[in-house]
């Protein structure tokens, strides 16, 4: 970055945070420069873990990436990857092993090489697409990169009749076929499914056109014992269809055992600082009244789960909470952790090397 522009993007969040904070406006911006130096952690990490107030002692308590990333290789053979990295290999082995995931209507013209799985359809052009789609004369579509994470590259559909409306593309099936193997994201293949809604007792904190998911992360050690350490609820931003937190949404702890939900932490469209919300800004609705419906049978899911994609023992496991029970969206070896440190507002080091140590000894 241009020295110039690097001086004016420190200035300006240094100025933001000492407003919001009420915190010397000198001492924030050495605080900030200290972060990067130091730590290498940049403005918008120094945000996130609202390091503006917590006493220098406790930033090193927060993991960093490069030996997150460290653990996680480690923990994660190779050969097994495939498993949640092809997103049709994993709904081969949740298939296989009965656990409820979301039906694949159609993969559009994946990357050579790409592994394909018994009952499912695969479009190589736009006339395979076609005669895919054709018999559904309605279907309510959502279509994600094969190759894509974090949401980047997904979009909503609606087909009728043959005619396409969606978010990203409208016209025929022809145009969505185009849309897929012509943006940046598409280059791996795409990826169509049923579009599915919230549980209506999520109504109120996931109000927009999304789907939030729940992330819990699983540690198969061993003894085949599960531990699962944290869970974090993704509301999707506003107008947003994923539940991405660069894109506006936000995050709240879920009580392990009850399945009641926290205090918010993200930016909202008056404040763009990360900070605790403890009222949904669009429906009212204070967050620590609300319980995650049919949460045993969540966690439950996802110790099964553990147990079926037992090759890789540490996992991060996105969950959707649909009106007829949950459902495994994904799941992913090299889980971030920092998501974890924001909403339990804590660095995560010591935790996450205990639990990295436990699964992998021997």
């Amino acid at each position: 970055m241009n020295p110039f522009r690097t001086i004016k993007h420190y200035s300006r969040y240094a100025r933001a945070l000492s407003s919001f904070w009420g915190t010397p406006l000198v001492s924030t911006g050495a605080r900030l420069v200290m972060s990067r130096l130091i730590y290498g952690r940049g403005p918008k990490e120094f945000d996130e873990y609202r390091f503006t107030r917590k006493p220098l002692r406790l930033w090193q308590s927060y993991l960093p990436e490069g030996e997150r990333r460290a653990l996680q290789q480690r923990a994660a053979p190779v050969a097994y990857r495939h498993l949640e990295e092809v997103k049709v290999e994993f709904w081969k082995r949740c298939k296989d092993t009965g656990l409820p995931t979301i039906p694949i209507t159609a993969v559009i013209r994946p990357r050579p090489g790409t592994p394909l799985v018994d009952g499912v359809p695969v479009a190589r052009t736009a006339d395979e697409l076609d005669a895919i789609l054709a018999p559904l004369r309605h279907f309510d579509g959502f279509a994600k990169p094969l190759a894509g994470g974090q949401g980047y590259g997904a979009f909503t559909f609606d087909i009728r009749n043959g005619n396409v409306s969606g978010t990203e593309c409208s016209g025929s099936v022809r145009d969505l076929f185009a849309y897929c193997t012509t943006v940046p994201f598409g280059d791996g293949g795409y990826l169509l499914q049923p579009r599915m809604r919230c549980h209506p007792a999520l109504a109120a904190v996931m109000p927009g056109p999304g789907l939030g998911t729940v992330r819990l992360n699983t540690f198969l050690d061993p003894d085949d014992v599960v531990t699962i350490p944290w869970a974090v609820l993704k509301v999707p931003g506003p107008g947003e269809i994923v539940c991405n937190p660069r894109l506006g949404a936000l995050m709240l702890p879920v009580d392990l055992e009850t399945g009641r939900l926290g205090t918010a932490v993200g930016p909202t469209q008056d404040q763009p600082l990360v900070h605790e919300v403890e009222v949904h800004p669009a429906t009212g609705l204070r967050f620590s009244t609300a319980v995650v419906p049919g949460w045993p049978d969540i966690v439950a899911l996802v110790r099964r789960a553990a147990h079926a994609f037992r090759e890789l023992p540490c996992l991060g496991w996105d969950v959707a909470v649909l009106p007829d029970g949950p459902v495994l969206l994904e799941t992913n070896w090299a889980f971030g952790i920092y998501t974890q440190q924001i909403v339990y507002n804590r660095g995560l080091r010591d935790d996450f090397r205990a639990l990295y140590a436990r699964c992998t000894r021997g």
